[in-house]
């Protein structure tokens, strides 16, 4: 009763598609439920494609969107985006307990899972890093100052800047009124020549 193409039919529609998915369990029970059908003397019936949850669960990468959350968490905590880092942290934290309840149901969330609570695994590690390298950035006072000292550091290279010019052009006119004075009548050395040189 159970022909090579019925098996073929069985493995390609019922349990490759969640074994691709990493759900082992879903797919070797889909396809004893199509073995079953099929000694039964039923038809097996079309099997439905992956619904878009389950897409998204098998487009997710893991590894790659922690890495893209521990370059995005150490670029907030640079900038000092201390409101930022809060509000993912009391979004993720009870976000990770209510999908750790529904995992075991659902083994697609097991990876939202991971990565909701690696927010907070990482915000905790990137404080625990500015507290041991920088402790002042982590207050009020601290960043403040920190704030005022770089715009100290802009203002005294802007007027740097604007003393330099100021030098530049009062040397200009000091010089092109040495220039005047004495390139109009001559001198002794040659002339009206050496004024202008």
């Amino acid at each position: 009763m159970l022909t090579n193409a019925l098996a073929k039919q069985i493995i390609d529609e019922y349990m490759i598609p969640a074994f691709r998915q990493n759900d082992l369990n879903t797919g070797i029970v889909r396809g004893v439920e199509g073995i079953s059908t099929v000694l039964a003397s039923q038809p097996l019936p079309k099997a439905q494609p992956p619904s878009f949850f389950q897409q998204m669960a098998a487009w997710f990468s893991l590894w790659k969107s922690l890495i893209i959350l521990a370059v995005v968490i150490i670029a907030l905590t640079v900038k000092g985006k201390i409101l930022t880092l809060t509000g993912l942290f009391l979004i993720a934290c009870p976000l990770a307990v209510i999908l750790f309840a529904y995992s075991e149901q659902h083994p697609l969330l097991l990876p939202f899972t991971i990565f909701c609570a690696a927010v907070p695994a990482f915000i905790l590690l990137m404080i625990l890093c500015v507290w041991l390298l920088y402790p002042q950035r982590l207050t009020t006072a601290g960043r403040q100052k920190y704030r005022e000292s770089r715009q100290l550091n802009y203002s005294r290279g802007g007027e740097a800047s604007t003393d330099t010019t100021h030098y530049t052009s009062s040397e200009s006119s000091s010089h092109s009124s040495s220039d005047s004075s004495s390139g109009g009548g001559g001198s002794s050395d040659g002339g009206g020549a050496s004024g202008n040189w």
